[in-house]
């Protein structure tokens, strides 16, 4: 017990150190003058704030909707937040606004530690769908026909989407380092993060509109199966569907976290006899 009491406190105190760090990358990546300071920090609280504004329209007006229309809304807008979650981290990294968590492979820490750590950290990429969750789950607890306990169904999805963006972020870091695949997986980047504008600015979005209302609602997917929990719909078929999506996002997100950390590691070791022989003969690079 007095071991695992320490390595909570190690992991926060490592967590800690290392969202401090990530933080001043996000200001380093700012501009310095005080005028274009001032205009990010605006455009940051305007974004923000319209996802807060979102989320109490949320908590306020869900309790007056019927239980049918949320049941037919809620999974295309969980798909939704599983969208934004995935897509949105990619971007990021690939325009240098997340640090390299890879650095701190060098230092002694665990590598639980560093799973840990980074699960953590994958809560600040996308904060937006934490908010817009967080304001579901209060409309859902006000409302008369939902269970009580349905609305807390939501945090699992929650923890699906945060394994789930671990795996996709170590897989897409290794496929970006492999030069026959890097501009392949550039054009996918692109061409999906201009999706949402075409669907809103041409008509794709109507013609496509019954798929994605068939593909909201499909049986078996991790985003119906949160929904039905949430609503307390047809409840054990949709645990285990929830369950078995949480364990397999679980699976893949230790697994090529697990790849990634090895790979590192062994770039690392191979990269340190070629250092020392450098300096061995006063060779600079």
């Amino acid at each position: 017990r007095l071991y695992e009491t320490n390595y909570s406190k190690n992991t926060m105190n490592q967590f800690r150190a290392i969202l401090w760090a990530q933080l001043r990358t996000y200001r380093n990546a700012l501009p310095r003058t005080g005028a274009g300071s001032i205009v990010m920090w605006l455009l940051s609280a305007l974004w923000y704030g319209g996802f807060v504004f979102v989320a109490v329209i949320l908590a306020i007006g869900l309790p007056a909707a019927p239980k049918q229309v949320i049941a037919t809304s809620l999974p295309g807008g969980l798909l939704g937040v599983l969208f934004f979650w995935q897509v949105v981290p990619i971007l990021i990294a690939s325009g240098g606004l997340a640090m390299d968590f890879k650095k701190l492979y060098i230092y002694p820490i665990p590598s639980r530690s560093l799973f840990s750590i980074e699960l953590l950290l994958r809560i600040t990429t996308a904060p937006e769908m934490m908010i817009l969750i967080f304001g579901a789950m209060v409309g859902l607890l006000r409302h008369t026909d939902v269970p009580v306990w349905g609305p807390g169904f939501l945090l699992p999805y929650i923890s699906f989407n945060l394994f789930l963006s671990i795996g996709i972020r170590d897989l897409a870091t290794r496929v970006f380092r492999r030069r026959h695949l890097r501009v392949f997986a550039l054009v996918v980047v692109l061409a999906v993060s201009v999706v949402p504008q075409l669907l809103v600015n041409t008509g794709l979005g109507t013609r496509l509109k019954p798929v994605f209302t068939a593909l909201s609602n499909a049986p078996g997917t991790p985003w119906a199966a949160a929904a039905n929990l949430a609503l307390g719909i047809s409840v054990l078929p949709a645990l285990l569907v929830l369950t078995a999506w949480l364990v397999a996002s679980y699976y893949f997100g230790r697994r090529q976290f697990a790849y990634t950390l090895a790979a590192e590691r062994a770039s690392s070791r191979s990269a340190a006899p070629a250092v020392s022989v450098k300096k061995q003969w006063g060779i600079s690079t």
